[in-house]
């Protein structure tokens, strides 16, 4: 008997699966005022090992901002929530192997506005030395890069391990009155947008650090973003002016050196990446955040940093 399931068929696995137990998935849709969202449009996804297997739910959550679907998953599930004048957003990966009672938060849709925004990949020209680094034209400044203002200041601290490992400190120093304002309240990992529309005006600290063992990123945090400031001028130690951002998603950053490979024979010499997707409102005192990905205020952004999410 234990032979014939060890060597089984992919089409008697599969006829095994559909005999499999029926699960719930159970969704409630809240606006970020606490109300329910009626008639947000609901996917539930029951993936099989083919098509024919795969059973997908379809409908509208009712005036409690509510739904349910029943159905059979040979691999995982998944949910996907959309509704005109709100960001989608989705569940990730389900398992299986259980039911699920799920909440989801939905933010409107108010006033995208062009924004300098890409996904910036930084390498560090120089080991234990502070580098500034400019929002408006993705650059170090000089004489490291094009960059004229300094909207934050990086350095890495790093020691190879191996050919292709290493490990080190990223920090970040922000100039007098900038910094960073960490999100985890209101961090909405599985929207489209994941920050709120507006920065805060205060609760922004200047100085930034973590330390990595290797390049694996195991002290990154998924469930957080940031705002920044930065720019700022200060009359008589009151805030007159400064120009906001964000960063949607913790930093990556891998503490290896460039030169291992021989591709890398004629690139410039990196002593660690960090890595984030940024956006950057170029209008001292301006605020919303709220990125319209047609209209961005870069030009010409390679393939790898464009970014498509407001």
């Amino acid at each position: 008997m234990n032979s014939i399931f060890r060597f089984a068929s992919p089409a008697i696995m599969l006829c095994l699966s559909c005999c499999g137990e029926e699960r719930s998935v159970k969704v409630a849709v809240r606006g970020e005022d606490g109300l329910p969202i009626e008639g947000v449009q609901t996917t539930v996804t029951f993936l099989g090992y083919s098509g024919g297997d795969t059973q997908r739910k379809i409908g509208l959550t009712d005036s409690d901002g509510e739904f349910e679907a029943l159905g059979q998953a040979s691999l995982r599930m998944h949910v996907l929530l959309e509704k005109k004048g709100y960001y989608a957003s989705k569940s990730g990966r389900l398992d299986r192997n259980e039911s699920h009672d799920l909440e989801f938060v939905l933010r409107e849709v108010r006033d995208p506005i062009p924004l300098y925004a890409m996904r910036a990949y930084i390498g560090f020209p120089k080991n234990r030395e502070w580098l500034g680094y400019d929002f408006e034209s993705g650059d170090w400044v000089a004489p490291n890069g094009k960059g004229r203002v300094v909207d934050v200041w990086l350095r890495c601290d790093t020691q190879k391990t191996a050919e292709r490992d290493g490990k080190g400190t990223i920090e970040m120093r922000f100039p007098d009155g900038g910094g960073l304002h960490i999100v985890k309240r209101g961090y909405l990992k599985r929207s489209l947008m994941k920050l709120p529309h507006v920065a805060p005006v205060d609760g922004y600290i200047g100085t930034f650090s973590r330390r990595e063992e290797s390049y694996h990123n195991e002290h990154r945090d998924e469930d957080l973003g940031y705002f920044f400031r930065s720019r700022v001028k200060m009359e008589g130690g009151r805030l007159v002016s400064a120009n906001y951002g964000k960063i949607v998603e913790d930093f990556q950053f891998s503490p290896v050196e460039t030169g291992w490979h021989d591709s890398h024979k004629n690139s410039p010499k990196f002593f660690g990446v960090v890595s984030f997707a940024y956006y950057f409102n170029p209008t001292p005192n301006e605020r919303n955040l709220e990125f319209d990905p047609r209209r961005n205020l870069f030009k010409d952004l390679g393939v790898k940093e464009v970014v498509r999410a407001p």
